[in-house]
């Protein structure tokens, strides 16, 4: 148990021409309580004896945008509240697994404007959700990992937090060789998520394969990337948000809401080599 000083300091300048400058300096700290419980409640056998209970909680900073930060202080620099209660284990000496349920409240979201191209403070959220893991050892050369998760977010006034993450899933296999080659084949996987607060439109699912290839010679990593193998078509970021073209803007004609996305990579090949210094 203990305590964190928490202090954020930012500085905003105007480089270019907008439609409405933003510039300023602004700081703020604040003292954040941290708890972290581990214990293990059995010990009749050995799975009991590896097996651990965990409690995390504490609170801090939220803010994922400096110009709102020096516009509004106060409603910027968000109190977050979150907690977590989960099991962890390890199972016949080949799997490891461990599961959490945890929530959290912010007290002041950030949602994006599309008109502005910037992020506005934003009510009180809650959020709550539940995430497993596993390894799993198949073969001495050869492994597997899972991680899923589910979360549930919304305005305490009952309204949903637009395109918070719901269903996610990663998953992979690896195999290593004695010689340093390594491979790794793995799925990335994104649910729909609520594009608006009264959760009318939904976003598109993605799932993305990918090919991965090392080999490890002394202080030399040399890789081949093959990303996005089935060449999907998906969206790396999203937001739903009333739009105009520039002749409905003239002639005053209200805006429709729609998706605006920025397109994921297609098939994508990518080599290098990392060299460790020590």
């Amino acid at each position: 148990m203990g305590a964190r000083l928490d202090n954020f300091w930012f500085n905003v300048k105007q480089a270019g021409p907008a439609t409405q400058p933003i510039s300023g300096a602004a700081s703020k700290s604040m003292i954040n309580p941290k708890m972290n419980l581990i214990f293990t409640p059995l010990s009749d056998n050995n799975i009991a004896r590896g097996t651990n209970l965990f409690l995390n909680f504490g609170g801090g900073f939220h803010s994922n945008d400096a110009r709102v930060v020096v516009q509004n202080l106060a409603k910027a620099r968000a109190r977050y509240w979150g907690g977590e209660l989960g099991l962890r284990t390890r199972l016949l000496d080949k799997i490891d697994f461990s599961a959490a349920y945890w929530r959290s409240y912010l007290s002041s979201e950030l949602v994006f404007v599309g008109d502005e191209g910037t992020f506005e403070p934003s009510g009180a959220s809650q959020r709550q959700g539940i995430e497993s893991e596993i390894r799993y050892d198949i073969l001495p050369w050869l492994s597997y990992d899972l991680d899923i998760s589910y979360s549930w977010a919304k305005f305490t006034n009952g309204e949903k937090v637009p395109l918070a993450p719901r269903f996610l899933a990663f998953t992979g296999l690896t195999a290593r060789h004695d010689s340093g080659l390594q491979a790794r084949f793995q799925m990335r996987h994104i649910g729909r998520r609520y594009g608006i607060e009264d959760g009318s439109i939904l976003t598109p699912t993605s799932t993305i394969f990918d090919l991965f290839l090392k080999y490890v010679w002394k202080r030399y990593d040399f890789f081949i990337q093959f990303q996005n193998l089935a060449n999907t078509k998906w969206r790396a970021a999203e937001h739903v948000f009333e739009s105009r073209t520039a002749n409905e803007l003239a002639a005053g004609l209200p805006g429709q809401n729609g998706a605006n996305f920025t397109p994921g990579e297609p098939f994508t090949v990518k080599a290098g080599m990392t060299v460790h210094l020590w």
